[in-house]
């Protein structure tokens, strides 16, 4: 069950930034039929081999709640489903608009005009989720391993210095298409954006199990070995099995780590 949660631009109005751009971002359709379209496609097959279900409804819900509390300023909610970096963010940029008298105000249409594409799967494995808990840039070796059989690639970290207590997780990347808009309005309301938008938003969520439940490894070449060797061949079930157990699919908890690129996606590592 998908618990409920919930690529930097700058979006500047009257000097504050805003982790949602309200114009929506740019999305090439050729791009979009090339290379999102086919990538959906495995990326949609694989997740919903491993939990056993289609979970993208859930995906779809968190990108609505979450914008329902922008709109309302619920910052109690926003930090629940929010990764703690991308959640000071949003913090001081709620605070900025308030200080500036703007606010948020949405329009929203029919549910059934809200459409979403995987974009990516990955596993990540060597940091942690929460990235005050993780070491400077220059103290990792980061090697990515792809399999484009199943749309899914391994992000792999290793410390230069003393290895981390650390658990294997799941990134998503989702790019959500709906003609439903979040207006940023001055005082006396008028739009000062959102008037024109492309429709197109993305949000990158990661799911992350119990650290007192998770696996360990020796090493962190045997991490990768072992990681590696079952997302390679993602279809046996006894490959399934392992996988679901590796990120404790039944326990998973999904949060927000990116809006709208504005966190470039949202660094493990500065």
């Amino acid at each position: 069950m998908l618990r409920t949660l919930f690529t930097r631009l700058q979006y500047r109005t009257k000097a504050v930034n805003f982790p949602f751009n309200f114009d929506g971002v740019f999305v090439d359709e050729e791009v979009l039929r090339t290379r999102y379209v086919p990538m959906n496609q495995r990326c949609r097959q694989s997740i919903s081999k491993i939990f056993e279900e289609d979970i993208s409804e859930g995906f779809t819900f968190a990108f609505k709640n979450v914008l329902a509390a922008l709109e309302q300023n619920d910052l109690a909610y926003l930090k629940q489903v929010c990764e703690p970096t991308l959640y000071q963010e949003l913090d001081k940029s709620v605070g900025q608009l308030t200080g500036d008298n703007l606010y948020l105000k949405s329009e929203c249409t029919d549910d059934a005009d809200l459409n979403m594409n995987y974009t990516s799967l990955s596993f990540v494995y060597g940091v942690n989720h929460n990235r005050s808990s993780n070491l400077a840039k220059e103290d990792y070796e980061h090697t990515t391993l792809w399999n484009l059989k199943n749309g899914i690639d391994l992000q792999f970290y290793k410390t230069k210095t003393e290895p981390q207590a650390s658990l294997p997780f799941m990134r998503v990347a989702c790019l959500f298409s709906s003609p439903s808009r979040i207006y940023l309005k001055d005082k006396d309301g008028g739009v000062l954006r959102g008037e024109t938008s492309t429709s197109y938003h993305k949000m990158i969520f990661e799911g992350v199990g119990d650290m007192a439940l998770g696996p360990q490894f020796e090493n962190a070449k045997e991490a990768q070995k072992n990681i590696w060797k079952v997302m390679s061949n993602a279809e046996s079930e006894e490959k399934l099995q392992l996988i679901r157990r590796l990120f404790q699919v039944e326990n998973i908890t999904w949060k927000v780590v990116d809006i709208d690129n504005y966190m470039e996606g949202n660094p493990y590592a500065n």
